[in-house]
C-alpha cells in the first residue's frame, strides 16, 4: 500500500489542511490532503502521478500541477510507502466531497495535537528548522569544500611524520617544516574578501556561520611576541621567506628566525604539536557545526544542550592548550 500526502501552499504561505471523515488515533484526525494507492509493488513514476491526480479530483474536486517528490518513507516487507510530494492547485477551489473540513493555515497556527501518523511527518519535513535547509541547499558546494581540504590531510600526515623522524639541521626537515608553514599559510590566513579560497574561515562561512569563522581569526590574533601575532608570523615567514626569492627586509628575517625558535623540535610549541592542537580546534568547531546543522526534520530545540556544551569544551580545551603554549 502507497499512502501519498501532498503539501499545498497558497499565497499567502498557508497550507492546505483536510479534517478526516472519522477519527484515525483518540483525536488526531487532521492531515495534509492525500489517499491510499493499494499495490504490492512501487508503480512506474508517470502511473502513480495520475493515480494521484485522479484520487485529488475525487477527494476535493481540484485539478493539480508541478508536482514533485518531496519525501518518502517505506517498508519493504510487506510493502509500505508514505510519499510526500509539493503540488500547486491548477483549476478551481477545493470542495467537501470526502473530507469533513478543509483548511488554509500558517505553519505556526497548525495544531500537531490534531494531526494523524501522515500529517505529522509531513509537518515535521516541512517545519525542520531553516539552517537545516540552508545546509542542504548548498550541500554540493559544502561537499566540494571538504573533500578539496581533506584530501590533504594523508600528505600532511607523511610530513608531519618526516619532522619527527628527520634531524632538525637537515634539508629534509627544513622542507617539511616549509611545506607545513605553506600549509598553514593557504588554509587558514588568506584575504577575507576573497570568498572563494578554500580556508576554513570560509568553509564556516559556507554554512552561515561567521562566528565559527571568527573564533579561528581570534586565535590567530594571539600574540606570539610584543607586536607580533600568530597570524603575521605565518604570513611573513611564508611570504618573504618561503614563496619569493626577493631579499627580505632585516624586520623579515627577524621574525621568520623567530618562527622557526618556536616551532622548532626544541622550541616553545613544535611545529606537530602547534598543528594538532590547531586541527583539534578546528575540528572541534566542525564537529559543532554539524550538530547545529542537525538531522532534517529535527528542531534546535530538541537537541541536548549538554551534549552541544560537550562539543564546545572539547573545542575549546585545544584553543587553551595553544594559548597557553604561545603565551608571551
Amino acid at each position: 500500500m502507497i499512502r501519498f500526502s501532498l503539501v499545498i501552499q497558497n499565497q499567502k504561505n498557508e497550507f492546505f489542511i483536510c479534517e478526516c471523515p472519522s477519527p484515525d488515533i483518540e483525536t488526531r484526525r487532521f492531515e495534509f490532503l492525500g489517499g491510499e494507492i493499494e499495490t504490492d509493488t512501487l508503480p512506474p513514476f508517470g502511473w502513480f502521478i495520475q493515480k494521484i491526480i485522479d484520487i485529488v479530483d475525487e477527494k476535493v474536486a481540484v485539478v493539480i500541477d508541478d508536482i514533485q517528490k518531496y519525501e518518502m518513507y517505506w517498508r519493504d516487507e510487506p510493502l509500505w510507502v508514505h510519499a510526500i510530494f509539493t503540488a500547486t492547485i491548477k483549476s478551481r477551489n477545493p470542495q467537501k466531497k470526502y473530507y469533513r473540513k478543509l483548511l488554509w493555515l500558517p505553519i505556526n497556527k497548525i495544531d500537531i495535537d490534531t494531526l494523524n501518523t501522515y500529517g505529522l511527518q509531513v509537518y515535521r519535513k516541512i517545519d525542520e528548522c531553516s539552517y537545516c535547509r540552508y545546509i542542504r541547499d548548498r550541500q554540493g558546494e559544502l561537499d566540494e569544500f571538504f573533500n578539496t581540504y581533506f584530501s590533504k590531510e594523508e600528505e600532511n600526515l607523511a610530513i608531519l611524520e618526516t619532522l619527527e623522524a628527520a634531524n632538525e639541521e637537515s634539508p629534509v626537515y627544513m622542507l617539511a617544516f616549509k611545506q607545513e608553514l605553506i600549509h598553514l599559510r593557504a588554509s587558514l590566513i588568506e584575504n577575507a574578501k576573497l570568498k572563494n579560497n578554500i580556508t576554513v574561515q570560509n568553509y564556516f562561512r559556507l554554512y552561515g556561520r561567521d562566528d565559527l569563522a571568527e573564533k579561528i581569526d581570534t586565535l590567530l590574533q594571539i600574540e606570539v611576541r610584543t607586536n607580533l601575532s600568530l597570524r603575521d608570523m605565518i604570513k611573513e615567514s611564508v611570504d618573504k621567506h618561503i614563496a619569493h626569492y626577493d631579499k627580505p627586509s632585516d624586520t623579515s628575517e627577524d621574525i621568520y628566525n623567530y618562527c622557526k625558535s618556536i616551532f622548532s623540535a626544541n622550541g616553545k610549541l613544535p611545529l606537530k604539536k602547534f598543528i594538532t592542537f590547531i586541527d583539534g580546534y578546528i575540528m572541534g568547531l566542525i564537529s559543532e557545526m554539524w550538530y547545529d546543522a542537525g538531522e532534517l526534520g529535527v528542531s534546535m530545540s530538541d537537541r541536548c544542550p549538554e551534549q552541544r556544551q560537550i562539543i564546545i569544551d572539547h573545542g575549546n580545551s585545544f584553543a587553551t592548550e595553544l594559548i597557553q603554549a604561545l603565551k608571551i
